[in-house]
């Protein structure tokens, strides 16, 4: 990667999130200007490993919970719900079922990096789950 990697002294951190972690030290939020453009300096595998994680993806709110970020994991299931409900009022054809489940899994899994970064490094215990997800105003 193009960053420096700072040793992670957290032992919560496994090594397979050091890259991760050094990333967002360096860059801060991944909507903000310059973590979206070091993004897009990195490879497609690097930015994939960053921006998405496939255990939220298939295992949603019990990634969250298991992560101990289970605020953010009821509040991801919540609106789940509320969503889900919506659609069900509307009557919406079931041959919409994959996509919406693929949209839904994929909310948790573009969510869950940053807010396990910020679960750690910042001892963050937030109901916010699009924390850092939204360009910051300064």
């Amino acid at each position: 990667m193009t960053f420096s990697e700072q040793p992670i002294r957290d032992q919560a951190v496994p090594p397979s999130w050091h890259s991760r972690f050094a990333f967002y030290d360096a860059y801060g939020p991944p909507a903000d200007p310059p973590a979206r453009e070091a993004m897009k300096r990195l490879s497609f595998g690097q930015r994939a490993r960053l921006a998405f994680n496939p255990l939220a993806f298939f295992f949603g709110p019990i990634y969250f919970a298991v992560k101990g970020m289970w605020r953010k994991g009821l509040m991801l299931f919540a609106l789940t719900l509320v969503f889900n409900f919506v659609l069900l009022t509307l009557n919406v054809p079931s041959s919409f079922d994959l996509a919406i489940a693929c949209g839904v899994g994929a909310l948790y899994a573009t969510t869950a990096n940053y807010a396990w970064y910020l679960h750690v490094r910042n001892d963050n215990r937030s109901w916010n789950v699009f924390e850092g997800m939204g360009r910051s105003k300064s």
